[in-house]
């Protein structure tokens, strides 16, 4: 689901046990947890987040680091992210769901697409009390797309950096 940033290496260097070392401790020491923040930044406002979690994979010809939502909001997060068509929401069980409303306007959502800093989100109006709402929708935030786009130069030097302090070290 989530877009991934993309460094070619070529396979003489990569397969140096030095160079694999000295990537990999870049994407797990630096990279995750600066991804990691840059997705904490677009649920600012939210009373229900998810947690990031990350996982190194090594391989002869590749290393990867995987970023993702998880938890009980994980799919809530997704849902936001790919966005949503009109659509019902019912009340669970027979109680009835309590919130403000205006109309039309009075709701006002913390993101924007490919906006990755979020505000907190705003209601006007009395509460209302119903048993179900018809939800208009949303356009996919694209919080995925939006950092890999913002954080692939960043992420390109610190990987060429990684091979040459690598490359230093082969030369002692």
């Amino acid at each position: 689901m989530y877009p991934s940033i993309t460094v070619t290496i070529p396979k003489e260097i990569l397969s140096d046990k030095i160079v694999q070392d000295s990537i990999a401790q870049v994407m797990v020491k630096k990279t995750a947890p600066e991804v990691k923040f840059l997705f904490k930044k677009t649920m600012f406002g939210w009373a229900n987040k998810p947690t990031f979690r990350q996982a190194l994979t090594r391989r002869t010809t590749y290393i990867a680091e995987e970023i993702w939502a998880d938890g009980v909001n994980a799919e809530q997060y997704e849902r936001v992210n790919a966005g949503a068509s009109p659509h019902p929401i019912p009340s669970s069980g027979t109680t009835f769901m309590r919130f403000r409303w205006g109309g039309r306007g009075s709701y006002k959502a913390s993101s924007s697409p490919r906006i990755i800093q979020s505000k907190r989100h705003s209601q006007s109006g009395g509460v209302v009390t119903m048993f179900k709402v018809n939800h208009p929708g949303f356009p996919a935030r694209e919080f995925d797309q939006a950092i890999a786009e913002e954080y692939a130069p960043t992420f390109r030097k610190d990987i060429q950096d990684a091979i040459g302090v690598a490359a230093a070290k082969s030369n002692k």
